[in-house]
């Protein structure tokens, strides 16, 4: 495998290769890499289909790894240009760093907050073992598992379009009633305290009057 050189602590961009599988950091065995190979290969047939890749460096220097990550996303075109379904799973050893890079059509089933605690949970133990095989295998487990379930948004469209739709109408309906409601009962309540007040002034007024003697 080539190395990634260095320009000035800018990790210069490799090339897109012909494997899924790039490990520059040379932690996986051969039998490894072709058993990852033909795991990310099946994330494509999935029911929302990904087209994955794996990156392994050592370190990626200053950069941060979210603009590493995009860097090597849009150099290599990951995903088909009508469905943006790109998978990018970029982690530098040395680093201590990971990040998973999707395309916007699968944002909605493989949202940031998702992606980074299945990082934490796969990665983080088997990484301190040195186990990086078993953490790259646990994760693409949790993908392949995600990408063959219906998302959680699809379900909820439909019983709002469908099931819930008149219930929200009825209660907006009530809550336009009972604002209504509040609203006469103000200007009337208002009203009578006008009403009040004047009828009181009216009383003052004919008490204060003097009438004159003949």
């Amino acid at each position: 495998l080539a190395n990634i050189s260095f320009a000035s602590d800018a990790v210069v961009i490799p090339d897109r290769p012909s494997s899924r599988v790039i490990d520059y950091a040379n932690v996986l065995t051969n039998k490894e890499e072709d058993s990852l190979n033909k795991y990310l290969a099946d994330l494509k047939e999935s029911n929302e289909p990904a087209e994955a890749f794996l990156l392994v460096v050592n370190t990626i220097g200053s950069q941060n790894i979210e603009d590493y990550s995009n860097s090597v996303f849009r150099k290599w075109k990951i995903g088909n240009k009508e469905t943006n379904n790109g998978l990018l799973i970029v982690v530098a050893i040395k680093d201590k760093k990971f990040r998973t890079e999707v395309g916007y059509g699968l944002e909605g089933i493989l949202p940031d907050g998702f992606l980074g605690q299945s990082m934490r949970d796969t990665f983080k133990n088997n990484f301190k073992k040195k186990n990086y095989y078993k953490g790259f295998e646990d994760y693409l487990n949790v993908l392949h598992e995600r990408l063959n379930t219906k998302t959680q948004e699809e379900p909820v469209k439909v019983v709002l379009s469908e099931t819930n739709l008149g219930a929200i109408f009825v209660v907006i309906g009530l809550i336009s009633c009972v604002i209504i409601w509040l609203t006469y009962l103000v200007l009337l309540t208002n009203k009578r305290k006008k009403q009040y007040e004047d009828t009181v002034r009216t009383i003052a007024d004919k008490e204060l009057t003097v009438v004159p003697k003949n």
